[in-house]
């Protein structure tokens, strides 16, 4: 039965092999997908996920897709870890403590000649 099998998959086309193989995979695929969902189904019954840290919350994601893209994700985690921040940051700060102290400038400005604010 054996030796009828393989002489049958030689004479298959390209083609066919190739959907025969990518449906051997698929089926092991699910196969483990299958073991790994039955171990998560019996650690829930067993109560292993009952009391970890932050349950009932969303988890926290750290993840920038746009620096992955970039790849400068582990340029900014570094500077992130040294407590700084990539230069546009910086800069960005830099602009919005200008305007708010410009802000605080015309409001006082504004109350000491007692002209009523905008």
């Amino acid at each position: 039965e054996r030796g009828m099998e393989s002489s049958f998959r030689y004479r298959l086309p390209e083609e066919a092999k190739k959907a025969r193989e990518a449906a051997r995979r698929s089926r092991a695929r699910m196969r483990e997908h299958d073991i790994v969902e039955s171990r998560i189904e019996e650690a829930i019954a067993a109560g292993a996920f009952d009391r970890l840290p932050g349950a009932g919350k969303p988890l926290k994601d750290e993840n920038n897709v746009w620096e992955q893209i970039s790849g400068e994700a582990m340029a900014h985690r570094i500077l992130k870890n040294a407590g700084c921040a990539p230069p546009w940051v910086e800069q960005g700060k830099a602009i919005r403590l200008g305007r708010q102290a410009a802000r605080a400038a015309l409001a006082s400005a504004v109350g000491r000649a007692g002209v009523a604010a905008l």
